[in-house]
């Protein structure tokens, strides 16, 4: 049964589904102090049962693409679910999105949900127990921590497939907003959204963001964007062991600013380019760029790239991630 669960402190509240443990709502009040829902989603908790573009879930066993769902791992070659072309996306079709999590742990400011993986589930080898804790501060922060853990040698790749829009849910496009990110290379792709294996320097492209800017929707029609119609890629983000400040989103609209803040190499930046048909939570539809996500998470297809930071899970191992998204008005 999916239930609700809720976080909350003097200026904010978040609603969270243990259906693949997603963030269904995050109430906030902006700079005129009005409250406003700044995730993207649905009202009713049965919706996210049926097919929709991860709104808010646990991306996994491993967050965006794998090339023609292969990869080596031990000499041994594994072949995934194909369900995005002819290639691997978010874990498969029984993604973790689309499962019930177990509650492990849970106060009033936090909670811990759990979801174990068995061996075979979408292809992916062996056993692996997953945990993904939210917690909501008193300064608005969103902090997600993940651990996970294989009784073999695995891939993992986790993240939170959240789609913001800081005007609110169902308040018109992303597209007057200001972003940065704090990159100085990021992964061009081929004509499927798989990396090429170049990683580019941003520098005199349209894909510099190091400088706060809004998106030009001109750019859209420029070699690096025509393929997807809009920002679909990683932006490398760095080795680092712990949290930095990886982007900067703000909407003079609204006077709110969202930061995010990670430990992973990678940031996918991705401008909801597809986005149509579906409803949103006030009566109306959901249109191309009517969010943005911020994913945290290894680079896609890195187990195909042996240059990529690796995304392999050992046996007696732990994979740990942290990821902050801060919302404050202004």
């Amino acid at each position: 049964m999916i239930k609700s669960f809720f976080l909350e402190n003097r200026d904010s509240k978040v609603e969270l589904l243990n259906w693949g443990a997603t963030i269904k709502s995050w109430l906030v009040q902006d700079g005129q102090g009005n409250k406003i829902d700044i995730v993207l989603g649905f009202n009713e908790n049965q919706r996210y049962q049926k097919k929709h573009p991860s709104f808010g879930c646990i991306v996994g066993r491993y967050a965006n693409r794998i090339a023609k769902g292969t990869f080596t791992l031990n000499g041994v070659q594994y072949h995934l679910d194909i369900n995005n072309g002819p290639n691997h996306i978010h874990g498969g079709i029984e993604r973790f999105g689309n499962k019930i999590w177990n509650v492990v742990k849970q106060d009033p400011h936090s909670i811990t949900f759990g979801y174990e993986s068995p061996s075979g589930e979408n292809k992916y080898p062996w056993k692996m127990l997953v945990l993904v804790s939210y917690s909501l501060s008193n300064d608005n922060e969103l902090i997600i921590e993940y651990q996970a853990e294989s009784d073999e040698d695995t891939i993992c790749n986790l993240t939170n497939h959240c789609y913001f829009n800081l005007n609110g849910e169902s308040n018109g496009t992303v597209l007057d907003h200001s972003f940065q990110i704090n990159a100085q290379h990021f992964l061009p792709v081929d004509d499927e959204s798989i990396p090429t294996g170049v990683i580019q320097a941003v520098d005199n492209t349209v894909m510099d963001f190091r400088k706060s800017r809004r998106i030009n929707s001109d750019h859209f029609n420029t070699p690096l964007l025509a393929k997807t119609n809009g920002y679909d890629h990683n932006y490398v983000i760095g080795r680092i062991t712990s949290e930095r400040l990886a982007a900067t989103v703000t909407s003079e609209r609204s006077r709110l600013r969202l930061e995010c803040y990670t430990d992973q190499p990678g940031i996918q930046f991705f401008t909801a380019n597809g986005l149509s048909d579906i409803a949103n939570k006030n009566g109306g539809e959901y249109s191309p760029y009517s969010g943005f996500c911020l994913e945290a998470q290894h680079f896609p297809d890195s187990p195909n790239h042996a240059h990529f930071p690796s995304p392999i899970l050992r046996k007696g191992e732990s994979y740990t991630q942290k990821t902050t998204y801060r919302v404050q008005s202004f």
